[in-house]
Formats: C-alpha cells, structure tokens, sequence
C-alpha cells in the first residue's frame, strides 16, 4: 500500500544519512591528510634552513661578527620548527586512525596509499547558487522525512475520507514544481462540511506537516545560499593568497640573483626562503579553507556536486620548492 512504501522510503532515508555523514567524514579528512602532508613538507624544508642557518650564525659568532641573542634566535626558531614537526606528525596519525576506523583498514596498510595518486586535476570552481538550491531540495534528507511524514499525513487523510466518501477522488498530495524548483502541494482538497472528527484531526494533522515541509524548506534555501557565499569569499581569498605566493616567488628569485652577483649574504638569502616558505604555508591554508568551504557547501544538498573524490593534493605541486 502507499503507506507501507512510505515506511520503507522512510527507513531507506535514515540508511542515505548515516551513508553520507560518512562520505562526509571520508572527504573531510582525506583534505585534512594531504593539507598535514603539503605542510609537513614545507616544515622539512625550514629545519633544514634553520639548522644551515646555525651553523652559519655560529660561525659568524666565533669570530665575533654575531652576538650571542642572535645565535639564541636562530637555536630558537629551530625549536618552534621541531616541535612544529611533532604536533603535524601527531595530527597525521590522528588523521590515518580515523580514516581507517571508518574504512575498516589497519591504519598500518593505509599508510601505504599513494598520496600522488589521489590527486584533483584542477581546483573545482562554483556555479550559480540556482544549481545547489535545486540539488539540496532534490536530495537533502531531512527534507525527504518532512515529505515522508507529509505523505503519510495525507494518506491517513485519504483513508479517513474514502472511509466515509468512498466515491471520492483525490489528487497526489506534493509534487516537484519544475518551474520554481520548489516542491508544491496539493491542497485543494474541499471537505465535505459533515466531515466527521477523524477526518477533521487528520486534516490538522496534514496542514501541520505541509507547514513543517515549507519551514524545512526555506532553511535548506537560507543554508544553502550562506554556504555558498561562504565558499566565494574562500575563492576570493584564495585567488589573492595564489597572487601573493607567486609575488613571494618573485622576491625570492631576485634575492637568489643578487645572492650569486654577491650583493648579499647567504644568512639573507636562508631568511628570504624561510619568508618565501611562510607564504606557502599561507597558501596551504587559504587551498584547505577552500575545499572545506566547498565541503560544506556540498553537505548542504548532500549529494556529490563539487569533487571527484580524491584527495586534495594539488596544493602540493602547486608549490615551489624554494630549495630545489
């Protein structure tokens, strides 16, 4: 019966929720992951300046061209390298225990994936806020249940009239309105004016729904639409933070010049790559704000829109490494 197909649609339901908050979970960590890996490299690369940079401070220092508070600096900065290096290991085990709790995989084989083969042949971009409306009213869940428990509404009204009126015809109860992309209501329903108890409460019952369906609706359309916006104003800033990692580069390369004509030291060359490398990792962030704002705009309509389902890894070889 409608009814019992209604029962089922709303046990298939909650089954599509627990299946996307985990691609969800997936998805979100797999951009942590390869976010922990592109820092982790960078980090690589100024312990290994900082420690050049010691011992080049330290020579400096014996022959007194370098007091003791800068040879102090140096030793420190190197400390806040190290023990950066400790807290992103921690987070990339943290990462691969999750991941591999979800995925029933020891952490251990895991760990054997590939990062480079999980990769986005290019950054996605966004569409017009229309296509993610559409696609959140057509695929949010919570909003498929609204409809559910309309539908069921409707049918105990139904049979509550064919009971009494059984010569009665009545109309579906909510449709998908392809004009407006909104889902629409059948409720021209004309009760008889002896209506009993029964058909007077499921009647109630199912205006209470219909209204519970459009409040569903209308804060789908505001969330949607604030995701959205949310993930433009990441892709401005990550349009300007790419700007600024290619103008860093710039600077860097003319320091590299003027190193080699000997203009200037190689401690300030060492400096000029650390201030190159804390742009890179500006650009990593303003990469992960990205994708995880697309994340959440994504998980607003709950259906794949945006990804291919592979890794964030562009963000590493998009970087230049500053001591290749």
């Amino acid at each position: 019966s409608e009814k019992s197909l209604l029962y089922v649609d709303d046990a298939t339901l909650k089954l599509t929720q627990e299946i996307w908050l985990l691609h969800s979970e997936l998805r979100n960590n797999l951009f942590r992951w390869n976010a922990n890996a592109a820092k982790r490299k960078l980090n690589i690369q100024k312990i290994k300046l900082a420690r050049e940079l010691i011992d080049l401070v330290e020579a400096r220092f014996s022959y007194g061209f370098a007091n003791r508070d800068q040879l102090n600096k140096r030793k420190y900065d190197l400390g806040l390298f190290l023990e950066q290096e400790l807290m992103l290991e921690t987070e990339r085990l943290e990462i691969v225990s999750t991941m591999a709790g979800f995925i029933g995989m020891p952490a251990i084989d895991l760990e054997q994936l590939v990062m480079s083969h999980l990769t986005f042949d290019e950054t996605p971009d966004i569409s017009g806020v229309e296509v993610y409306r559409s696609a959140a009213l057509l695929n949010r869940i919570d909003l498929q249940e609204s409809l559910v428990d309309f539908g069921l509404a409707d049918v105990e009204l139904k049979l509550a009239l064919i009971k009494q009126y059984p010569e009665i015809s009545i109309s579906p109860g909510y449709f998908w309105d392809q004009g407006d992309k909104i889902w629409n209501f059948a409720l021209g329903l004309a009760l008889p004016k002896q209506s009993d108890v029964l058909i007077l409460q499921a009647e109630n019952v199912r205006n209470l729904k219909h209204l519970e369906v459009k409040e569903t609706q209308i804060n789908i359309l505001s969330q949607v639409e604030g995701y959205h916006a949310m993930a433009q104003s990441a892709r401005a800033r990550l349009v300007q933070s790419r700007s600024n990692l290619r103008q860093a580069n710039e600077i860097f390369s003319g320091a590299e010049e003027r190193f080699g004509v000997g203009n200037i030291s190689r401690v300030d060359l060492y400096d000029g790559r650390l201030a190159y490398i804390a742009i890179a990792e500006q650009f990593i962030d303003q990469m992960s704000d990205y994708f995880t704002a697309l994340a959440a705009l994504e998980d607003s309509c709950q259906t794949p829109l945006l990804f291919q389902y592979k890794v964030l890894a562009s963000m590493n070889y998009q970087l230049k490494d500053p001591l290749e």
